[in-house]
């Protein structure tokens, strides 16, 4: 169903808004730092960094489109209703970044998250 899936793109949306408040408003606390260097690079522009992430949300939302349209152009009807689970899947991954933000805030404790990152160089 379509539904779904705008659900979950929106569902993404709000945990990338969440995850760039967040990271914003921990960069202003001593201590903190940004170790995604895919993010970090575009810190010093935030209006750059909320095209970056619309430009996120719009390809995801493009995706699910795209390959609805090619399941059904295939009568793959039953893979065309079961797309959805793209964008859940993505909207999950984009949440636990929100919750890996808020644990790190509130509790000072680094989740496995932060392991992706700390062999990365820029």
């Amino acid at each position: 169903m379509m539904r779904r899936a705008t659900l979950w793109v929106a569902a993404y949306a709000v945990a990338a808004f969440l995850d760039l408040a967040l990271t914003y408003y921990m960069l202003t606390i001593p201590g903190f730092c940004e170790v995604n260097p895919h993010t970090r690079i575009f810190l010093s522009s935030p209006l750059l960094l909320a095209v970056k992430e619309a430009a996120g949300v719009a390809a995801l939302a493009l995706l699910v489109v795209v390959m609805r349209a090619a399941f059904r152009a295939y009568g793959c009807e039953e893979a065309a209703e079961k797309v959805w689970l793209v964008a859940l899947s993505a909207a999950l991954i984009r949440w636990m970044t929100v919750a890996h933000n808020l644990l790190l805030l509130l509790t000072g404790w680094e989740s496995p998250l932060t392991l992706i990152f700390s062999s990365s160089r820029i």
